[in-house]
């Protein structure tokens, strides 16, 4: 099923990454981060909101002729996560909502709830994601 089709309740395939000292280097070096000794043993927030973004789920699939934009984040970071860590994203569905208009056939809302935990099953990130799906008349 496409990720545009789930209905509220449904989960994406959770994502499991681990955050090594290269990925980390990696990511600090693409940002221009200029306080990388803060961040040689924490991970950078920008590392947990790119890895929780809803395009991240090895299940993410949509059909050709539907766009996805990612309209409205709230992110509640809950505890620091060292390099080294073994993270878990899981997305659910939470609210799906429609709208009609004379260009598109069809634009849903689908509001995602999404939780990133430590390998202790502590929550790291809480996030309500919204994407809004288009289909256009080909």
């Amino acid at each position: 099923m496409t990720t545009d089709k789930l209905k509220v309740g449904d989960c994406l395939e959770p994502l499991v990454l681990q955050v090594t000292p290269e990925f980390n280097n990696q990511i600090l070096e693409s940002i221009g981060c200029r306080n990388l000794a803060r961040y040689r043993e924490v991970v950078h927030p920008s590392i947990l909101v790119g890895m929780s973004n809803l395009t991240r789920s090895p299940s993410y699939h949509l059909d050709e002729g539907v766009d996805a934009m990612h309209t409205h984040d709230e992110i509640e970071f809950l505890r620091w996560v060292y390099v080294g860590e073994t993270l878990t994203t899981n997305w659910v569905v939470e609210e799906i909502y429609h709208r009609r208009n004379k260009n598109w056939n069809d634009i849903i809302y689908q509001v995602m709830s999404i939780v990133v935990l430590n390998a202790n099953n502590q929550e790291v990130i809480r996030r309500r994601m919204t994407y809004v799906y288009l289909r256009k008349d080909l």
